[in-house]
């Protein structure tokens, strides 16, 4: 689950004694040749290969006689009457000063390959910082947004924003940002005017009291996030030791280097929970939707059956209503459907013993690594 890499092609001419073919490598290949060129070359010119009896000095036109009587069609090997190693077919290469030549061309490839690589490195470093730059951290304006205007009695009419977990803290750290939220009750509601998670922000679930003897947790938090904002960039950490359900009509990005470590979590664009009458997929932040979504989350759950439980309206499905393309139309036609939840390359997802992943939406893409330990994925 991984997006393929982009190579450099360099082309580069590779002498011979018949011919000049086109050769085309890749950056590292391109390094690698010159290297080969720029160091075998000066080796078979300087003269350090085993020396044959009675040689001239290296460079001087008896060398070269030498050398050319002593070659045979294959290149280094032994002579069976001296047992003396022959020197390699130079091809191209008969003087010092065509040797030398040619280590400077080879020099000059090396230095363009090693110019090609640091580019192609510097490319790379752009398009990560490109979409984590304009990710804020922490608890700010376009980062961590938390609602938690709640109505008076808010509890007894299942329409709270903010139920069962504190306010969420933030702490500066060396290396970024650690925003907490601390769950106080085993099904939490938090609702969020932005939900965005900056390349340098841990966002820590503190679920701690729900952690049973066994190390399992089965404490849930209901995140929403506002229907009026954008699609959730997640580029950071988000942990928790229970579950994690996160709601978002505008879509759901795991950017390149995030991680997920949790129980189990819930990634969708589709509502929640829906009223019995609902035909809608995107129910906005309506009255009727919140009060609904609250009390099937709180009362019942996902996995549970039977009449007026959750199990027949979980985002969308099996609610026994027929939905049409007309109800999920504006006046002119145009679908209205909740956003894509993607997983891009570099993110990875991880579910604790017995956990899931569930990604849902209309569209979902992932090109990410997500597990689940003796879990499942859907």
């Amino acid at each position: 689950m991984s997006h393929h890499s982009r190579k450099l092609l360099s082309t580069v001419e590779v002498a011979s004694v018949e011919a000049a073919p086109v050769v085309h490598l890749s950056a590292q290949g391109y390094l690698r040749l010159a290297v080969m060129r720029a160091l075998c070359l000066p080796m078979l010119a300087g003269g350090l290969f085993p020396a044959i009896s009675d040689a001239a000095p290296v460079g001087s036109a008896a060398w070269f006689a030498q050398a050319k009587a002593t070659q045979t069609p294959a290149s280094a090997t032994t002579s069976p009457v001296s047992g003396s190693p022959s020197l390699p077919v130079l091809g191209a290469v008969a003087t010092p000063q065509q040797a030398q030549a040619q280590t400077q061309r080879s020099m000059a490839d090396l230095n363009r390959a090693m110019t090609a690589i640091l580019q192609a490195q510097a490319a790379q470093r752009a398009a990560q910082q490109s979409g984590v730059n304009n990710i804020v951290n922490g608890l700010a304006a376009g980062g961590l947004q938390a609602n938690t205007n709640n109505s008076a009695n808010c509890a007894s009419a299942y329409n709270c924003l903010w139920q069962n977990a504190d306010a969420p803290t933030q702490t500066q750290l060396a290396d970024g940002v650690l925003v907490t939220v601390k769950q106080t009750a085993k099904k939490a509601i938090l609702n969020w005017d932005s939900f965005n998670v900056g390349a340098q922000t841990t966002l820590n679930f503190d679920q701690s009291q729900g952690t049973q003897k066994d190390g399992l947790n089965d404490w849930v938090a209901l995140n929403r996030v506002n229907a009026s904002a954008s699609p959730s960039q997640i580029f950071g950490k988000i942990k928790a030791d229970g579950s994690i359900y996160l709601i978002n009509p505008n879509g759901i990005i795991f950017g390149a280097g995030s991680q997920v470590n949790v129980h189990s979590l819930i990634a969708s664009s589709l509502p929640m929970y829906l009223p019995d009458a609902a035909k809608s997929l995107t129910p906005k932040s309506s009255e009727a939707y919140l009060k609904a979504s609250n009390q099937l989350f709180l009362e019942t759950g996902i996995n549970s059956v039977g009449p007026n439980t959750a199990n027949g309206n979980l985002l969308g499905l099996g609610s026994g209503h027929t939905i049409t393309a007309a109800d999920n139309s504006d006046a002119q036609g145009n679908l209205l459907l909740p956003q894509k939840v993607e997983v891009q390359a570099g993110a990875t997802i991880n579910t604790n013993k017995l956990g899931f992943a569930l990604l849902a939406a209309p569209e979902v893409h992932n090109a990410g690594t997500i597990a689940a330990v003796d879990g499942q994925i859907v």
